[in-house]
C-alpha cells in the first residue's frame, strides 16, 4: 500500500533537516555567544600560586589543627594584615577605628559536631563574630571568630571578652590601643544588648575603648545607645 502524498511530504522534510547542516538552520540575526572565561591552566596555577595540595592532603592538615595551631595562625593573618595596611590597604586611624561585635545563627542540616537547639527555635550552631567596620570594603574587615555550640546564650560576657582580645590582637601594633598613652588609637566597640553586661563593660575600660551598646525599642521603633 503506497503512502498518502501528504506523509510522503513530511518524510522529505525531515529527512532535509538531518542533513541540512546545523550552521545553515540557525537564524542569522542571532546574537554572537559571549566570550568565554579563560580559565588557568594547571601550569599557570603552579606559576601563580605554588603547589597544591590535593583535597585530601588539605582535609588532613585541617583535622590535625588544635589550639596551637589556631594561635599561630592567628598570628600570622596579624602579620599579613599589617603588611597589607603598611602596603596602603589600612584605613584612616586618626578617624578612629569601629569594631562591631555579634552573634548569629547558622543553621546545620545534619547531626555535626556541637550543632545544638538554638533559641530560634532551630538547630545549628550560634558563632560569636567581630568585624572592623570600613565603608569601604562590603561588610566590614573580618578580625575574630569564635564557633559556638548552637545553645550558646547571646549574652555570655566571658564569650565577649575573649572575641573582643582577639580582635584587638588582630590589628597592627600601632593600630591597637595602648591604656594610659595619649596617642593611643581611639577604638569604638559596638554590640547590640547582648554585649550590655557589667563584666564586658569593666573588660573594654581595662583594654582602654569606648564601648556603645544597642538596643530598638518596641515603644518607639527607634534606637537607643549606652556608652
Amino acid at each position: 500500500m503506497s503512502s498518502s502524498p501528504n506523509r510522503r511530504n513530511v518524510e522529505t522534510t525531515l529527512d532535509h533537516h538531518r542533513r541540512e547542516p546545523l550552521a545553515r538552520r540557525r537564524p542569522q540575526h542571532r546574537p554572537a555567544e559571549p566570550q568565554r572565561r579563560q580559565h588557568l591552566r594547571p601550569v599557570d596555577r603552579d606559576k601563580l600560586f605554588s603547589v597544591v595540595a590535593s583535597a585530601p592532603t588539605a582535609w588532613r592538615v585541617i583535622e590535625r589543627v588544635d589550639a596551637e595551631h589556631l594561635a599561630r595562625l592567628r598570628r600570622v593573618r596579624a602579620l599579613a594584615r599589617e603588611r597589607a595596611w603598611a602596603a596602603g590597604a589600612g584605613p584612616d586611624l586618626t578617624a578612629g577605628l569601629t569594631i562591631d561585635l555579634d552573634a548569629t545563627i547558622l543553621i546545620s542540616y545534619s547531626e555535626k559536631e556541637n550543632a545544638a537547639a538554638t533559641w530560634k527555635k532551630t538547630f545549628g550552631f550560634h558563632p560569636l563574630m567581630a568585624y572592623l567596620d570600613r565603608p569601604d570594603i562590603s561588610g566590614g574587615e573580618a578580625l575574630a571568630g569564635m564557633l559556638r555550640t548552637g545553645k550558646a546564650a547571646s549574652n555570655t560576657a566571658a564569650d565577649h571578652q575573649q572575641v573582643l582580645a582577639m580582635a584587638l590582637a588582630a590589628l597592627p601594633p600601632h593600630a591597637r590601643p595602648r591604656p594610659g598613652e595619649p596617642d593611643s588609637p581611639q577604638v569604638l566597640i559596638r554590640t547590640d544588648s547582648a554585649g550590655s553586661t557589667h563584666g564586658f563593660a569593666r573588660a573594654s575600660g581595662r583594654l582602654d575603648v569606648v564601648s556603645r551598646w544597642g538596643s530598638r525599642s518596641t515603644a518607639r521603633s527607634r534606637p537607643r545607645f549606652w556608652a
